[in-house]
């Protein structure tokens, strides 16, 4: 099966950006592997690298296209997100928006699975609201919920939904990303798989469901809220069409975004989505533009009525601040299927009222529950940034005792004196939890379908450690 670029496709580049930039474009796609990226999570690591700067994202830095990740335990442990570098541009987006801080904001990532915008959008909000980060494909809500997880900012909702459940809601978010699925047109350097799956034909199904997500997206959207629109292709069907349509069909206001002629983003009109192509800018293809919602949409019809109810509820008594710094996360405590869980009042009252029939993956951070008299802490307690780990004993792991802890092995740490539940750290990074039951025994709390699965000396790639 041939890998070679779609003669539609360098037809279409040319028709669009001219004979010099396509050359140079599908000369670099077919040239091998850019750059990766990483993207520090900076509420848990606040050193610099000695790497090359993303240029949009202070940081952001570029790594060997060859290097794998998952024998670095700080990546498991959420200090940092491998992400395309034109991706952390939302960054900038969200640097161009103005809001009230009088009160909490509701962001929505609709089309969120990995998770690597979800983080970022996560760490930009910080305390000030909660983030719902939507996967409409069960298998994909997984990852995003792990990668929300170990992340440890405890502000998002996991949510597992059709965009148009959401469309129904009326003008509700402040502030909504769509990230949509496209043809893929920016992964050609990498993935020659989506060369074979690009046609024209195919190009014009995904203008059509991008416009009935962005049509969702704009329906829930507030009078004076964002959206911020993104694609990883290069065609103007998918990029400038979709913002024409937003703008012919709402009257949204294109946001122009500041940028700095370094960094060689190209546009190709004053309105145009911000682009990143592989032969200019770091990592492969992307666009992104942001539009503001200028005029309600509401017809004033109630479009959403339920009487589910929410399965999380106040708890009273679990004694959450032993655990959990609730006085810098503005949290309490509430339950759910006998899980005991840290959520704002906001997060709480977006889950019982807003999002109650709404299938809720996961919500702010689990703490744990009882088996029987004995407390089993959640795996996402020890990585949340408000963990008190001062209430835990905490074991130092070697390099070796911390590949074997998150390959679930059985690991009896020679930092460790006494029995019982053990808080497991490496370096920055608290891996999670562990109880030694005896001298040759150990039972680790690291979530199964997590673990590293291929032993290091297996895999001949060069291992990048933080």
């Amino acid at each position: 099966m041939s890998h070679s670029l779609p003669a539609d496709f360098k037809q279409t580049i040319l028709h669009t950006f001219g004979e010099a930039f396509c050359d140079a474009l599908c000369l670099c796609l077919d040239s091998g592997k850019g750059e990766r990226s990483i993207r520090l999570n900076a509420d848990k690591y606040s050193l610099s690298l000695s790497l090359p700067l993303v240029p949009w994202y202070e940081k952001g830095y570029l790594v060997n296209s060859d290097v794998t990740f998952a024998y670095d335990p700080s990546w498991h442990a959420g200090l940092y997100y491998v992400q395309e570098a034109a991706s952390m541009f939302v960054q900038q987006a969200l640097n161009s928006t103005q809001f009230s801080t009088e009160n909490p904001l509701l962001c929505l990532d609709l089309c969120a699975a990995p998770g690597g915008k979800s983080t970022l959008l996560a760490s930009w909000l910080g305390t000030r609201g909660t983030l719902v980060s939507n996967e409409i494909i069960g298998a994909r809500t997984e990852i995003l919920k792990e990668n929300i997880i170990k992340w440890g900012l405890g502000n998002n909702l996991v949510t597992n939904n059709d965009p148009s459940q959401f469309a129904v809601l009326g003008e509700v978010f402040d502030l909504i990303l769509v990230d949509a699925p496209c043809s893929g047109e920016g992964l050609f350097r990498r993935d020659t798989a989506a060369r074979n799956e690009w046609s024209l034909q195919q190009v014009g199904v995904n203008v059509e469901r991008q416009q009935s997500i962005l049509a969702n997206a704009w329906n829930c959207l507030k009078e004076g809220g964002y959206l911020i629109y993104s694609t990883c292709t290069f065609n103007k069907e998918e990029n400038e069409g979709q913002i024409a349509f937003l703008q012919e069909t709402y009257g949204a206001e294109f946001v122009p975004i500041d940028i700095q002629p370094e960094w060689n983003v190209f546009q190709t009109c004053a309105t145009g989505s911000y682009r990143f192509f592989p032969h200019r800018t770091p990592g492969e293809g992307f666009a992104l533009s942001m539009l503001r919602k200028t005029a309600s949409s509401n017809d004033g019809k109630v479009k959403y009525k339920s009487k589910a109810l929410s399965p999380i509820q106040f708890h009273r008594k679990f004694p959450l601040s032993d655990y959990f710094d609730t006085a810098k996360s503005h949290t309490q405590c509430y339950m759910a299927n006998d899980q005991y869980m840290a959520l704002t009042m906001h997060q709480a009252d977006v889950c019982q009222n807003l999002l109650h029939s709404h299938y809720i993956k996961y919500a702010g951070t689990d703490i744990g529950s009882f088996k029987q008299k004995d407390f089993i802490p959640a795996h996402a307690l020890s990585q949340s940034i408000y963990l008190k780990k001062e209430f835990f004993h905490e074991v130092e792991l070697s390099y070796e005792e911390a590949i074997a802890y998150l390959r679930k092995e059985n690991v009896l740490p020679v930092s460790s004196s006494g029995k019982g539940l053990q808080l497991v750290k490496y370096k920055e990074a608290h891996l999670g939890f562990m109880k030694l039951i005896s001298a040759t025994r150990s039972n680790t709390y690291y979530p199964n379908e997590w673990r590293i699965r291929q032993a290091p000396e297996l895999n001949v790639q060069e291992k990048f450690v933080l």
